[in-house]
């Protein structure tokens, strides 16, 4: 919802939530993250594995992190 509040292209968008759907359908997902192998599921590609990968990590994703500062700098003016 961030990128379309944004108003980031629609296909993106659209992109990051046909992969959430996805994401919550596929069997052993923690073992596809830990092999690195989540550019096996369709809808998954480079950038969002990566981010996926760094939230797993870390607990947190600096992409995310980043629209959100965007969206409520830009709700504040």
């Amino acid at each position: 919802m961030l990128l379309e509040i944004k108003g980031e292209n629609p296909f993106k968008a659209n992109a990051y939530h046909r992969a959430s759907n996805t994401l919550s359908t596929v069997e052993n997902l923690d073992e596809k993250i830990k092999e690195r192998r989540l550019k096996e599921i369709r809808g998954i590609g480079d950038a969002l594995s990566q981010k996926i990968e760094e939230y797993y990590a870390t607990g947190r994703m600096g992409y995310y992190e980043e629209l959100l500062k965007d969206v409520r700098r830009a709700s504040l003016r």
